[in-house]
């Protein structure tokens, strides 16, 4: 039975899975805003959903979205005293009450947009005339062939690959493509929680400036040089001169990374982040934003002779490796061991453990890399490729793309398999890659959702007819 009003549970879940967003909108101050990616799911304090990506007018926008059945509850909720809400870019409520304005802490106003409360009633009655534990709908991909299902996967895969492309096409009209892709992999190693964070400090210490720093540093030192001016615009070196119980060894590393920063960030006027722009609450040791910098500063070292772009293209336009090969280094090139220090340390503070066996491990590890392959450096790629008109690099992507081992499983991909009875077949190297697999999340996230089978089907169609989905 469908309560009279919505709660914001309700809400919630409006926002996360019906139509209505997926069209083009106007905010409450007139602007046109597109929902181009809906975040996931706070756990932890602060908005309700991180890591949204709008379109408003002609601007790529990434934050959080805050959602009330009242806008005057930003308000009665404290949020605009919260510097933890100032991220916020969307703000969503009921259309029974005027619009109040909504200030972030920071003194920036929010856009918002009212739902109509009829519509978010008949999303819920919608779903309440479902059956539980059933699908509304049979899915008509199963009924397929193997060989159908496989031709409709590759496409969609190639459909997601050329979507994330066009999302950086947006961000490449104000950088150069090293910094283009620098972001991408800052931000992607920042994970949910700390992807803004990364994003600004991508943006605060340029690729450009890291290489030009790195020249200057005496020969051997380039990595130390990166790290001092990423730890310290990060804001780790202002708070760690603070720590009084740091062991020797921790403030030998800090020295020497600070005495480099301290004279940089004065001759280039660097003003660093505060500590409260990291997340560090409920993430694994392994994955704190400090290992990870520590990581992006060695990577970053990698690349320092030929460039990023150029470094990448030669590797993919090899004649002298096959695909697997190309795959393979590609992978090994973006993993990144821990040294001495950071194998025994997640932060600048003392382990609790002192076993000397049970170390951090990796930096970057195989399954990070993957990731950044496929979701950074493929798109990436692809996007240059039809900027230049390079037919022949963009289906030697193609090529690449089709045969990269698939990522690890998560919840979607593992869902889809079962919905589609693809699972029921022996191990099939057809499906076992990247491709097939970045497939799957397409047809969940752009088709399955909405019920829309005839266009899924469709897509094998289209496939014969450019040429098997090269």
């Amino acid at each position: 039975m469908i309560a009279a009003k919505p709660s914001e549970l309700h809400l919630h879940q409006f926002w996360e899975k019906s139509k209505y967003f997926s069209h083009l909108m106007l905010t409450q101050s007139g602007k046109k805003i597109e929902i181009i990616r809906r975040g996931s799911v706070n756990t932890d304090g602060g908005p309700d959903f991180r890591g949204i990506v709008i379109r408003l007018d002609d601007k790529i926008i990434e934050g959080d979205c805050e959602i009330h059945l009242n806008s005057a509850d930003w308000v009665r909720h404290g949020h605009h005293v919260d510097s933890a809400y100032n991220q916020t870019c969307l703000h969503i409520s009921l259309d029974h009450n005027p619009a109040s304005k909504i200030i972030l802490e920071n003194g920036c106003e929010v856009e918002q947009l009212i739902v109509p409360q009829n519509q978010v009633l008949a999303f819920l009655a919608r779903r309440e005339d479902e059956i539980p534990g059933q699908k509304s709908k049979s899915c008509a991909l199963s009924k397929q062939s193997s060989f159908v299902k496989i031709g409709i996967l590759q496409e969609a895969g190639k459909r997601r690959l050329m979507q994330k492309s066009q999302v950086f096409s947006e961000r490449y009209a104000a950088v150069s493509w090293d910094q283009l892709i620098y972001e991408g992999i800052c931000q992607a190693l920042g994970y949910a929680k700390n992807t803004q964070a990364f994003g600004k400090l991508a943006q605060l210490v340029p690729i450009d400036l890291l290489f030009h720093e790195m020249r200057q540093a005496r020969s051997g030192a380039e990595e130390e040089a990166a790290a001092a001016l990423l730890f310290g615009a990060a804001g780790f070196l202002e708070t760690q001169l603070e720590e009084q119980n740091a062991s020797p060894e921790i403030k030998r590393y800090v020295a020497n990374l600070n005495e480099i920063w301290q004279h940089v960030r004065h001759v280039l006027q660097i003003q660093p982040m505060q500590r409260a722009h990291w997340q560090f609450f409920r993430l694994r040791p392994q994955n704190f934003p400090t290992r990870r910098i520590a990581g992006i500063a060695k990577l970053i070292v990698k690349f320092q002779r030929y460039g990023i772009l150029e470094r990448l293209i030669c590797d993919v336009q090899s004649e002298v490796l096959n695909l697997r090969e190309i795959n393979s280094g590609l992978r090994e090139f973006i993993t990144i061991e821990a040294d001495a220090f950071w194998q025994f340390h997640y932060d600048f503070k003392e382990r609790t453990s002192q076993n000397a066996a049970a170390g951090f491990g990796m930096l970057i590890g195989k399954n990070r890399a993957d990731d950044l392959v496929i979701n950074i450096l493929f798109p990436i790629i692809a996007f240059y490729a039809k900027e230049i008109g390079d037919a022949n690099l963009g289906n030697k992507l193609l090529e690449l793309f089709s045969c990269y081992p698939r990522l690890q499983e998560n919840t979607v991909t593992r869902q889809m398999l079962i919905k589609i009875l693809l699972n029921k077949s022996s191990k099939n190297e057809t499906r076992d890659n990247a491709r097939v697999q970045q497939g799957l999340i397409h047809l969940s996230k752009n088709l399955c959702r909405e019920e829309e089978c005839d266009r899924c089907l469709s897509i094998y169609a289209a496939d014969r007819n450019h040429g098997s989905g090269k």
